[in-house]
């Protein structure tokens, strides 16, 4: 997800690709209905354009060793899930190495009829950024400090109707990679309702509200964002679901602010200024089970999210995932991603069309040694300096398994978005898992 406070295309991944992530090493710890375990990867990638220059690329090799702790329980009632991780990246090429890393914890917790569930976490590492520039647009690498916390209830109110709540809330914090950092901290929360119906065995019915805030130095945000979806499951193997829904937000922003930044076309605004925005969201996705060793997953969505801009941006995505297993040993994955952002500010408006794509090969040549492999190009439609730029990764990085992990699921698995609610793909509550949980994406332009 270069990550645009949402989205984050990793020029330093942190780990080479997504099939192996990190390994569980040979430390597994059972207590009761407690999974604890350790373990660690190692890798090593090249980046030909390190800081998405349009013009005097400069290239970087990236090493990364990587350990991590985890621990899990699971009872008929209760999933508790907890992951610490810190890395040691060394940096040849730009003097820029650094230390990176994730902490969190997710739970659940169940009785006849109703669901708890939350999720709090800490992730820290180099993303690029959107940020304002005299020109307009540009894309800036920083580290990127990101704490969430998300929360809801859900309850069965009869066999087809159910009903339930959500509130999450998040802050990003930018710092310099060289240089001082443009891009703009930003906090924000979001509440809302969500009402579930089945209308039949197969099918089911999705309506949410969402009310949603977002604070900068430069603006503040207030938006809601109602939707209807559904979700079919055609087949054993088949699931769609789609969306509708729009969206309407106030925003109080400081045109001093941003002009003092961004040139502003006819002198600066009123100092403060106030506007009011609207439109529509359109999501869906599809899942699809090919064969026993075969899926495939695509994904429409419109959204509203934060950005490093410090405005509030509307985002097109369109994302297509592909994963195939050649024997018990040999995996491959094949991603894209592509999306359109759209970033206003008192002054100055501008789009941008970011695309991402990525292969990446696992082969376990051992029972418990895994290699895994990849290549990702990636461009953005604003660069360093504010014009086109594009990418090419290459990596590899070895792990050593314990054997089939219990850890949790994020293991491995990039930051993909931190979205404020819009009208994405609708999830379920009776899809099967891997249908509900989205295979890992490439790391994206920002949006």
């Amino acid at each position: 997800m270069m990550r645009f406070v949402r989205v984050g295309v990793r020029p330093l991944a942190l780990a080479i690709g997504g099939a192996c992530g990190l390994a569980a090493a040979p430390l597994t710890l059972q207590a009761q209905a407690w999974s604890v375990q350790g373990g660690a990867s190692a890798g090593i990638e090249y980046n030909d354009n390190y800081f998405a220059a349009s013009d005097n690329a400069r290239a970087a090799t990236i090493a990364t060793v990587r350990p991590f702790a985890a621990a899990t329980r699971s009872s008929e009632t209760t999933d508790i899930a907890a992951l610490v991780t810190v890395a040691e990246n060394q940096v040849w090429g730009p003097s820029a190495s650094y230390v990176s890393g994730r902490a969190g914890v997710s739970g659940a917790f169940r009785d006849g009829v109703s669901t708890w569930s939350g999720v709090a976490s800490f992730v820290r590492a180099p993303e690029l950024q959107r940020v304002l520039a005299p020109d307009g647009l540009a894309t800036e690498l920083t580290y990127t400090n990101t704490g969430a916390i998300t929360g809801g209830y859900t309850r069965a109110i009869s066999d087809r109707w159910a009903a339930g709540f959500s509130a999450a809330a998040y802050e990003n914090r930018y710092g310099a990679v060289e240089g001082t950092v443009a891009a703009r901290a930003n906090r924000g929360a979001s509440a809302g309702g969500r009402a579930e119906y089945a209308w039949s065995d197969r099918t089911q019915l999705v309506m949410s509200t969402i009310f949603s805030g977002e604070r900068t130095d430069i603006e503040h945000t207030y938006a809601v964002t109602p939707t209807i979806g559904f979700v079919h499951q055609a087949t054993a193997r088949l699931t769609v679901s789609g969306s509708a829904g729009g969206y309407w937000s106030r925003t109080d922003a400081s045109a001093t602010a941003v002009c003092d930044i961004a040139s502003c076309s006819g002198g600066v605004p009123d100092t403060s200024t106030r506007r009011h925005d609207g439109g529509y969201l359109l999501g869906g996705d599809v899942a699809y089970a090919v064969s026993a060793t075969s899926r495939l997953w695509a994904t429409l969505a419109s959204s509203l999210v934060p950005s490093g801009t410090g405005t509030f941006t509307r985002d097109e995505v369109a994302r297509a995932n592909f994963t195939h297993e050649w024997s018990e040993r040999l995996s491959s994955r094949v991603a894209a991603n592509f999306v359109h952002g759209k970033y206003t500010a008192p002054g100055t408006t501008a789009t941008s069309n970011d695309y991402a794509l990525e292969t990446t090969l696992a082969w376990r040549f051992a029972d418990r040694w895994t290699l895994d492999a990849s290549y990702r190009r990636t461009h953005v439609g604003t660069g360093l300096t504010g014009a086109p730029a594009s990418a090419n990764v290459v990596g590899i990085s070895i792990a050593y398994s314990s054997g089939a992990p219990t850890t949790p699921e994020w293991i491995g698995v990039r930051t993909d978005a931190l979205v404020l609610p819009g009208a994405g793909a609708v999830s379920s509550r009776e899809q099967p898992a891997w249908m509900r949980e989205a295979p890992i994406v490439p790391e994206s332009p920002p949006s």
